[in-house]
């Protein structure tokens, strides 16, 4: 597994507004750090990417993933939303397909995935290790300077009050009534929010 995202118990105890944005304001220092570290952010991606994991991908500079990965951003199963998906992601996926992931909390592949942008390569599970230690090794011999300025330059227009609007509404989701209870549902095990819908029930809307 590389990440399931955000802890749905911790989640489920806030119990006040204020603890919800202390909570959730911390992630998002923790992606600001991986934008604004000089040096490339090399993602290594095993098992699954789900909600806050997900999200993390596309922090990071270079995201190299095994060929039986999967990924979804289910938020909206649990009356929550993606702050980080439909904001910094826009820049890197596009309008529409960040709405389609958000809205519909699909489950991808790692081909999927990589068709829309969140994966730049998908390699055997066995070879993962080695591929993405000779990326590592790659990028270590260029020079330090060209790497910061084009990490620096590419990311340059992220906005970062619009990444700040959707958490404050993230926070103030979590707290509400029918989050609790979806967030209940799931902790006891009656509840997949990323298996909310199938690939064919999408397609039949």
């Amino acid at each position: 597994m590389f990440s399931s995202g955000d802890d749905i118990d911790a989640m489920y105890r806030l119990g006040s507004l204020d603890e919800s944005k202390e909570f959730f304001n911390k992630i998002l220092e923790v992606i600001k750090a991986i934008i604004e570290c000089p040096k490339p952010v090399v993602c290594e991606v095993k098992g699954l990417a789900a909600g806050g994991g997900a999200e993390m991908l596309l922090a990071c500079d270079v995201v190299v993933a095994s060929d039986d990965v999967w990924i979804s951003f289910p938020e909206v199963a649990l009356g929550l939303l993606p702050p980080l998906l439909i904001t910094i992601g826009v820049k890197a996926l596009g309008h529409r397909k960040v709405r389609y992931l958000a809205l519909t909390g699909s489950r991808l592949s790692a081909h999927e995935a990589a068709n829309l942008g969140l994966i730049d390569e998908v390699v055997p599970r066995l070879e993962i290790d080695n591929i993405v230690d000779d990326l590592i090794k790659t990028l270590a011999s260029f020079p330090k300077e060209s790497l910061t300025l084009i990490k620096k330059l590419s990311l340059s227009d992220l906005d970062y009050e619009l990444a700040q609007t959707s958490i404050d509404e993230l926070a103030k989701l979590v707290v509400k009534p029918e989050a609790k209870e979806r967030m209940r549902l799931f902790k006891e095990g009656k509840y997949k929010p990323a298996a909310i819908r199938s690939r064919k029930s999408i397609n039949e809307c």
